[in-house]
């Protein structure tokens, strides 16, 4: 039979280090996340910086257009040159709300931005009032606040250019966390890459072990199906499985289609109960279904079973149960025993005893056998007639009980020890007179073996030597008078 296969598991070395890795893979995947949300914000941070560097030289060259366009007036006079100023004033204040919105979180860019403010409204009122100079008073009235307005050009430019480098060295510090997140996030991701594919490797050489493990399990598995079968269909007693409910034939064994006469395809379209007699179907469905219940652990029938010819053959059917590990039950089980040959045997020993007692009956000599406790298991007829024919005859009976002279006795049983511990056939002479006269017999005993070849007790045979032993006058060996 094939060996009972252990447990799959995978070797703990390889538990552990495909934990480790999976365990390295996480952390590395969560800081890689990580990493790439600060490199998200990071890269927001940059846009923001990039966003206020763009407001700021707008703000600038929108009030060199109102510049251009105060001066153009100016020069020439003509209204024309005042619409590039008029979009630059409106456009100011939008650039100035959006740079309020963009540098609110920023305390120092705040401050910085209020001032530009100011500057900003002092140099468009600037603008304003000397356009409004010129064109009433001339331009020579107009000129010393074209010096106060450059002065105020070249302070908002300066606080401009303030802003802008504090957004530099901003933006270059961003640049630079940026490039930091994005080394991490590249180092994570190998680290995770790494991890991830360490443990698939770990991974495909546990389940390579695994299904070549499997593979030998089932070979294992089918080896011992095979043999089970072998076993199964070879044993000599008919044995099928039933099903719990139904008692319907599953599986059955070559002997059970051979003294049924049924093919295993047959005997799976029937059950049990219908294979016995039909007028116990109800107490044998009755004590089947005790059986499944767990009201009996085993049941015992000797009824007839019925061939596929509708004969019948004297059976002995053991019906228990197959159980699962848990002891859940799976199969009733159905063993059977034709007892054809055995009753047609007993029947031959019966008919053999009874010519055997009546040849040895007919015989006018005494026969008899003992065991080794000297009880008698055999008497013929002539033996019971010397013995007083007691009632019941000598069979179970001993010496002890028909004889009461404890000398007597004592050479009775000196004589079957004698054969017993020879192991030889001896004759005796013994005078017996239990019937109210002595009579004195030959009697030739013999050690009677068993089929081990080992002494089981004496055989006796022995015939009446009265008239001769009268005429001898000889002392006689033993004498026996009736109890």
């Amino acid at each position: 039979m094939a060996s009972h296969a252990r447990p799959i598991r995978f070797p703990l070395a390889l538990t552990l280090l495909f934990a480790t890795c999976i365990a390295i893979a996480g952390v590395a995947a969560v800081a890689l996340v990580i990493a790439t949300v600060e490199l998200v914000r990071s890269t927001r941070d940059v846009e923001h910086t990039l966003h206020v560097q763009k407001a700021l030289e707008t703000l600038q060259l929108t009030l060199v257009d109102a510049e251009t366009g105060q001066r153009g007036f100016l020069l020439t006079g003509d209204i024309d040159f005042l619409k590039p100023y008029i979009d630059a004033v409106a456009r100011q204040a939008y650039y100035v709300g959006t740079l309020e919105r963009l540098v609110a979180q920023d305390p120092e860019q705040q401050k910085a931005l209020q001032g530009l403010k100011t500057l900003l409204q002092e140099r468009l009122r600037m603008l304003s009032e000397t356009m409004t100079l010129a064109r009433n008073a001339g331009i020579d009235a107009a000129r010393a606040n074209l010096n106060r307005g450059r002065d105020l050009m070249a302070q908002a430019r300066l606080a401009l250019q303030g802003m802008r480098e504090y957004e530099d060295r901003r933006l270059t510090a961003r640049q630079m966390e940026v490039e930091r997140r994005s080394r991490y996030g590249a180092m994570f991701m190998l680290l995770s890459n790494g991890a991830s594919l360490l443990g698939l490797t770990v991974l495909y050489v546990a389940m390579r072990g695994y299904h070549r493990r499997r593979r030998e399990l089932e070979r294992d598995v089918r080896e011992s199906e095979h043999e089970f079968r072998e076993v199964f269909d070879k044993a000599e007693a008919a044995q099928a499985a039933c099903e719990l409910n139904s008692a319907r034939f599953v599986r059955a064994n070559r002997r059970w289609s051979d003294i049924t006469g049924y093919s295993p395809e047959e005997l799976k379209r029937t059950t049990l109960i219908d294979l016995l007699p039909r007028a116990n179907r109800l107490d044998n469905a009755r004590a089947y279904r005790e059986l499944v219940e767990g009201a009996t652990e085993a049941i015992h029938l000797q009824q007839p079973v019925r061939r596929k010819d509708d004969s019948t053959f004297p059976a002995c059917i053991r019906l228990t149960l197959a159980r699962s590990e848990s002891g859940e039950p799976l199969h009733g089980i159905a063993v059977v025993e034709d007892l054809s040959e055995r009753i047609g045997t007993a029947t031959t020993l019966e008919e053999t005893r009874r010519l055997l007692m009546s040849i040895i009956d007919a015989t006018a000599d005494i026969v008899f056998a003992k065991d080794i406790e000297g009880r008698y298991q055999l008497a013929n007829r002539a033996m019971q007639e010397v013995m007083g024919d007691p009632p019941g005859g000598l069979v179970g009976m001993s010496d002890a009980d028909l004889i009461a002279n404890a000398a007597q006795l004592e050479i009775i049983r000196a004589h079957d020890l004698a054969v017993l511990g020879s192991g030889n056939e001896r004759t005796f002479e013994e005078t017996l007179s239990l019937t109210g006269h002595a009579r004195t017999f030959s009697i030739t005993r013999a050690p009677w073996l068993d089929a081990r070849g080992e002494i089981a007790g004496i055989v006796g045979r022995g015939h009446e030597i009265t008239r001769a032993s009268s005429a001898r006058r000889p002392e006689p060996q033993s004498s026996v008078t009736r109890a």
